[in-house]
């Protein structure tokens, strides 16, 4: 595995950080821990993290509430949801809010590490995608990299939208064109 991915780790109990920090030293260079939903933001507001293993009970902020607004901050995050909740519930609210994968407590160390494996790639698959696409709207929006990164996310997304519906039916009429 690439050594440039990063990994953060949301838990309350310093003792699950630890545990989950040293089954994923290998397949990553960053780890950051955070023992609620506050940090978590901190550190997703300074550093780019490629994918987030978040508790679903914690104190002030709950895991899901944490979801929302890791995929608001950093739509790119990919976020596996820790619970020892066995509620379809709480399953169903995790994926309608975006969460990739859902891991239930007691869980074994190295089936959420192959987890993680998969979120990574999808982490790196999703930069070179949205690298891809800012090269396709810098070049037909006659517009600078910097420019582009200066917008809001959301004005990023809108644009990044467009240029992939665009993609999408120039295919179309080519294959028609076949």
């Amino acid at each position: 595995m690439s050594s440039d991915y990063s990994l953060l780790i949301v838990d309350d109990e310093p003792i699950i950080q630890e545990i989950l920090s040293s089954a994923m030293q290998d397949i990553c260079s960053h780890i950051y821990c955070a023992s609620d939903g506050i940090g978590a933001l901190e550190i997703i507001a300074q550093q780019r993290i490629d994918v987030a293993l978040i508790d679903y009970r914690m104190p002030h902020m709950s895991g899901l509430e944490l979801l929302k607004a890791t995929r608001d901050q950093s739509p790119n995050t990919v976020c596996i949801v820790v619970s020892g909740s066995h509620e379809r519930d709480v399953l169903k609210e995790c994926f309608q809010a975006g969460a990739y994968d859902f891991v239930e407590k007691p869980f074994n160390p190295d089936v959420l590490k192959q987890i993680a494996v998969r979120a990574f790639e999808k982490s790196f698959f999703q930069r070179e995608r949205r690298s891809f696409l800012e090269y396709i709207v810098c070049i037909y929006g006659k517009t600078t990299p910097q420019e582009f990164r200066a917008l809001d996310s959301q004005k990023q997304a809108k644009i990044m939208n467009f240029a992939l519906g665009l993609m999408k039916m120039k295919t179309a009429n080519q294959d028609k064109g076949n």
